[in-house]
C-alpha cells in the first residue's frame, strides 16, 4: 500500500486472509505512524505510534483485539501525556494526565468491574 506521493503507506502479512504479525503504517512523508501485532485478523500484542514529528506517542497492548494492560502516550514535544492501564477496552486502575510539560494536571481512578471514576485534580 503507498501514499499518493509514492511513499510506503502500509506494510504486513497476512495468514488465512487475516492480517498476521507485525504491520507498520507510515506517515506521507515516509517517517512511522503505528507498528502493532496481529494475530488471527485482530490486534494482538504491542503497539507503538509515533507523532509525525517523530516523537513517541503511545505505547500499549492489545489483547484479541482490544485495548489491555499498562498504556501510555506523549504530547508531541516528548514529555507524558497521559499513563494508566486497559481491561478490555475500559479504562482500569489509577490514571495520570499531564500537561504539555510532563507536570501531573490530575488522577483518575477508574474502576473496570464497576464502570466507576474518582477524580483528583490535586498536584502530587
Amino acid at each position: 500500500m503507498w501514499h499518493e506521493s509514492g511513499a510506503k503507506k502500509a506494510q504486513g502479512r497476512y495468514k488465512n486472509d487475516k492480517r498476521s504479525g507485525i504491520w507498520v503504517k507510515w506517515y506521507p512523508s515516509g517517517r512511522k505512524w503505528r507498528q502493532v501485532h496481529y494475530k488471527k485478523g485482530k490486534m494482538d500484542g504491542s503497539v507503538t505510534c509515533w507523532h509525525d514529528n517523530g516523537q513517541k506517542w503511545i505505547e500499549g497492548q492489545y489483547k484479541e483485539g482490544k485495548m489491555w494492560g499498562p498504556w501510555r502516550t506523549c504530547h508531541p514535544n516528548g514529555y507524558k501525556s497521559t499513563e494508566g492501564a486497559w481491561r478490555e477496552d475500559e479504562r482500569d486502575e489509577p490514571w495520570v494526565f499531564y500537561d504539555k510539560y510532563g507536570e501531573v494536571k490530575r488522577r483518575k481512578i477508574y474502576n473496570y468491574a464497576t464502570a466507576s471514576a474518582f477524580l483528583s485534580r490535586r498536584r502530587i
